[in-house]
């Protein structure tokens, strides 16, 4: 018991950690609650949100380098993203079409969005967003794959794909 005490003692004088000060929950309205991962390198925020996709929740996570939370840029961009969602799906679908058809299946953009959802979005610092499609859990074997994207504005900068189609 005395160790811990003195554990204590040594971490008051010290200080707080800056993470230790960050607020726990981030309240974005049209988004949602947003708690802070104390155990990312840097100061991010990670909640299920409704505002994105229509149908399902979203795991959104947002890089910030500042311990209040994420930035005004970062609040419109989130905005922007889910004012645009189905624009972006389209378009990442026909990306997932083409490399698809590239390895001999030719699929219509239906099939794809029954078989294909998004699970995560993060959004780093500079605006750029990670996306990750997952596949449902009845797709055929050969579809059991999560293509990863990354965007800048509207545009696609990176993907997990063999073969990118950017």
């Amino acid at each position: 018991m005395r160790i811990l005490n003195a554990f204590k003692i040594i971490k008051r004088s010290i200080g707080y950690s800056p993470k230790e000060l960050a607020p726990s929950v981030v309240n974005i309205p049209e988004v949602g609650s947003l708690f802070f991962c104390p155990e990312a390198e840097d100061y991010s925020w990670s909640g299920m949100v409704h505002n994105i996709a229509n149908d399902y929740e979203v795991k959104l996570t947002i890089g910030s380098s500042s311990i209040k939370g994420p930035t005004e840029d970062q609040r419109n961009e989130i905005t922007r993203l889910s004012s645009q969602y189905l624009l972006l799906k389209d378009m990442l679908l026909i990306t997932l079409k083409e490399y698809l058809a590239m390895k001999g299946e030719n699929l219509p953009l239906d099939d794809l969005e029954r078989m294909f959802f998004w699970s995560e979005v993060n959004l780093n610092t500079k605006l750029e967003w990670s996306i990750t499609l997952e596949p449902s859990y009845n797709v055929n074997r050969s579809f059991d794959f999560f293509p990863k994207f990354r965007l800048r504005g509207n545009t696609i900068t990176w993907t997990s794909l063999e073969s990118p189609i950017i």
